[in-house]
C-alpha cells in the first residue's frame, strides 16, 4: 500500500500557524548543542515536524545542520524517535553530542553493532527495560541498518511502540543506504521493514546528496506517493576549492598557485601536501585517502616532517574504541591533523573547526566530491579545500569501476558510471581548457545524466567521423549493454548535436553563475593567493 502525504511546495511553505515558544526553542538550541541561531529553512522544519505527520526528504547542503531539525523537536516535546544511520563514526559523534548537555540528561542511546556486549546490553535494557518517566520522556535511539535487520530488534522495537509510539523514523544519510543496498549491502534495502510494520510512523530522509536518483529510490522502498521536500541554496560561498590535476599531456600542474609542486610523478609524499596542511592549528585540517597503507604512510610522513603538529589516523581496519577516541579528539582540537580514509570518516559529523580539507586521490563519484568540500568551514568560517589528482588514477578506477558494476542493476550501473563521468569531466575541466566553474560540476554534477543519442545505421560514419573532432572527455560512447549511443555528463560535442534530442546537463551548468572562488575562475579573473 502507498502511502499518501500531502505535498506542500518549498517556494509556497512558510511553516506552520502553530507550534512551540520561541523562547523554548532559542533555550533548547541553546542548552543541548551550544549554537544561539539557525541556518535558513531549519526553524520551517522544525515546526513542520512538530505539527504534521507528513513524510519528510530534506536536501539541505552538508553544513547546514540537518541533524539539529530532527533532534529539536524530540527535545522539545518528549518524542521517541528512531535514528538509523550506515555509519558508526555519525551516531557517536550524535550520541556524544546530545548527551553533553547542560542538564546532564542522558536522550541519546548508541544501540548499533558497532559497541560492546556489555555496552550494548547496557544500553539496550535502558531504553527498553525501563518506564519513561515524565522528567525523562524523550529517548532517541540510534541503530545500524545491520542491526534494525535483527529479528530480536525489530521484535523490542514492536514491544516499544506498543507501550510508547513512535513519533517517526529518520533515515540519516540516506543516499548511503540506497548505494549500498545497490551495491553490496543489499541488507540495507530491509529498512522498508519500517514502513511495512509501523505504516502510520512518518519517516524523514536525510541527505546532502540526495539526488534525484536516490530520492526516487528511497520513494519506492518506502512507498511514498508524495513526501514533502526541504532544500536549500547549494553555494558555498566561504569555500576556496583547488584541483591540482596532471596528465600525460599536463605533467605539471596549473591550478595558479606559485607554491605548487604537483607533477604527473608526485606521490602523497609531494611537498605541496606538507605545504597545504602546515599552517594550521588543532582540529583544522583533515586529509582524505583512498586506502588504508596511504593513509598509515602519509600519517608517519607528516609527522616526521611537521614535528610540532599532533598527527593522528584513522580507518575502518582500527577497533571501534581506538576510531571513537580518535574522532573525538579530533572535534575538540586536540588533534591538529587527522589522515583518514574516504569512506570511513566525515560524512555528517560536526566539524567545527576544520579550516583546511586535503583530498589525495581520484574519488570514485561526485557525490563522494561533494560530500568531501562540505567538511569544512560549519561555522560559516573560510575555508579551503585542496583535490591532489592524476590522469593516471582515472585510468585505474574506471578498469576497477568497470569490474565492479557488473551483476548491478542496469537503472544502479548508469547511475555509477554517469557519477563517474561527471567526476572525469571535473578533473579534465581543471587540467586542460578550464573554462567551467569546477564548483559548479560538482554541486550540478550531483543530478547529471548522461544522454542517449539516436544514431541511425546510415549515419554512423558520418556521426564517428564528427565525433573524433572533439575532446575525448566531450566524446559520445558506446552503451554495449543499451546499445545506443551516448553523450555523458556535460559533454560538450556540438559536433554530434543533430543526433540530440534530448536537453544535455550543459545547459544548465552554462546558465549557472560562477563561484569566482575556484581555481578555474581565480585564474580567469587573474587571481593568485596561496591555498
Amino acid at each position: 500500500m502507498k502511502r499518501k502525504s500531502s505535498h506542500i511546495p518549498r517556494t509556497q511553505y512558510e511553516g506552520p500557524t502553530i507550534g512551540p515558544k520561541m523562547d523554548s526553542e532559542k533555550q533548547t538550541l541553546m542548552d543541548y548543542f551550544g549554537i544561539v541561531k539557525y541556518h535558513d529553512y531549519q526553524l520551517d522544519l522544525i515546526r513542520h515536524i512538530s505539527t504534521s505527520k507528513n513524510d519528510v526528504i530534506c536536501r539541505f547542503r552538508t553544513g547546514s545542520g540537518k541533524s539539529l531539525t530532527y533532534l529539536m523537536p524530540a527535545i522539545l516535546h518528549g518524542y521517541t524517535i528512531l535514528v538509523i544511520s550506515p555509519l558508526c563514526s555519525l551516531i557517536t559523534d550524535q550520541v556524544t553530542q546530545i548527551n553533553n548537555n547542560v542538564h546532564k540528561k542522558k536522550l541519546a542511546f548508541n544501540l548499533s553493532s558497532s559497541k560492546s556486549a556489555e555496552e550494548e546490553n547496557l544500553d539496550e535494557k535502558e531504553v527498553f527495560g525501563t518506564t519513561v518517566s515524565e522528567e525523562n520522556r524523550t529517548r532517541i535511539i540510534f541503530c545500524t541498518p545491520e542491526k534494525l535487520g535483527t529479528s530480536a530488534f525489530r521484535a523490542k522495537l514492536l514491544k516499544m511502540h506498543k507501550d510508547t509510539p513512535f513519533a517517526y523514523f529518520v533515515l540519516d544519510e540516506c543516499h548511503l543506504i540506497i548505494e549500498s543496498g545497490n551495491s553490496f549491502r543489499a541488507d540495507y534495502m530491509k529498512v522498508d521493514w519500517l514502513r511495512n510494520e509501523l505504516k502510520d510512523v512518518p519517516i524523514l530522509c536525510y541527505s546532502a546528496t540526495c539526488n534525484n536518483f536516490v530520492t526516487n529510490q528511497i520513494k519506492t522502498l518506502l512507498h511514498m506517493t508524495d513526501p514533502v521536500m526541504f532544500e536549500n541554496d547549494n553555494a558555498k560561498k566561504n569555500l576556496f576549492l583547488s584541483i591540482h590535476s596532471v596528465s600525460k599531456h599536463n605533467q605539471n600542474c596549473k591550478c595558479g598557485s606559485k607554491n605548487c609542486t604537483w607533477h604527473s610523478k608526485s606521490d602523497i609524499t609531494n611537498e605541496s601536501i606538507l605545504k597545504a596542511v602546515n599552517y594550521y592549528g588543532g582540529g583544522e585540517v583533515l586529509v582524505l585517502c583512498n586506502s588504508r597503507s596511504d593513509v598509515e604512510k602519509l600519517k608517519q610522513h607528516i609527522q616526521k616532517h611537521i614535528p610540532n603538529k599532533k598527527v593522528e589516523f584513522y580507518h575502518a581496519g582500527l577497533g571501534d574504541d581506538s576510531r571513537s577516541a580518535t574522532q573525538q579528539q579530533f572535534v575538540i582540537g586536540n588533534i591538529d591533523i587527522l589522515v583518514a580514509t574516504n569512506a570511513s570518516f566525515g560524512v555528517g559529523i560536526n566539524l567545527p573547526l576544520v579550516l583546511k580539507v586535503v583530498v589525495i586521490g581520484t574519488p570514485m563519484s561526485i557525490q563522494t566530491i561533494s560530500q568531501a568540500i562540505g567538511r569544512g568551514g560549519r561555522k560559516g568560517q573560510q575555508y579551503y579545500v585542496d583535490f591532489y589528482i592524476k590522469e593516471a588514477d582515472i585510468i585505474k578506477n574506471r578498469i576497477m569501476l568497470n569490474k565492479e558494476v557488473i551483476g548491478m542493476s542496469s537503472t544502479y550501473k548508469k547511475y555509477v558510471l554517469d557519477s563517474f563521468d561527471a567526476v572525469q569531466y571535473l578533473v579534465a575541466n581543471s587540467a586542460a581548457d578550464k573554462s567551467m566553474c569546477l564548483l559548479n560540476i560538482i554541486l550540478q554534477g550531483v543530478n547529471a545524466t548522461s544522454t542517449f543519442l539516436a544514431v541511425p545505421y546510415s549515419d554512423l560514419q558520418d556521426f564517428k567521423k564528427k565525433n573524433s573532432t572533439v575532446r575525448p572527455y566531450n566524446r559520445a560512447r558506446w552503451n554495449s549493454e543499451a546499445r545506443k549511443w551516448y553523450l555523458p555528463p556535460f559533454a560538450q560535442n556540438q559536433a554530434v548535436a543533430k543526433w540530440n534530442t534530448q536537453k544535455n546537463t550543459t545547459d544548465v551548468l552554462l546558465e549557472t553563475p560562477e563561484c569566482g572562488k575556484c581555481s578555474n575562475c581565480r585564474n580567469q579573473n587573474n587571481i593568485s593567493r596561496f591555498l
